[in-house]
């Protein structure tokens, strides 16, 4: 999955927006929300081999949005995801498209 699947999901988040260039208080700030946007505060603190496979797929697309990326290349970012959170990780991602945001994703699910 490209993350560490014995850290922490905020500590991780924290973590890699510093390996993007972010100062650590940037790098906690869009930390805080984004697990605010994806519906992950309450795992905060967990573990990530602890959580369920689709809320590891959530902190892996917070991971790829941390540092506010300029294009988004995503591998199967609805792995995972039940319906109803394939439909909102749609609309987040959609939404990042329509700020000027080119994404490109593969999907196995060809309604999207």
């Amino acid at each position: 999955r490209g993350l560490y699947p014995k850290m922490r999901v905020a500590e991780q988040l924290v973590h890699l927006g510093r390996v993007h260039g972010l100062d650590r208080g940037e790098a906690r700030s869009r930390t805080s929300a984004l697990l605010d946007e994806l519906d992950l505060t309450a795992r905060a603190g967990d573990v990530l081999s602890t959580l369920s496979l689709g809320n590891q797929q959530r902190v892996q697309v917070a991971a790829a949005l941390v540092h506010d990326p300029v294009l988004m290349v995503l591998d199967e970012p609805f792995s995972g995801l039940d319906p109803f959170a394939v439909d909102d990780m749609a609309a987040r991602l959609r939404q990042r498209a329509e700020g000027g945001v080119p994404v490109l994703f593969s999907s196995h699910q060809l309604d999207l």
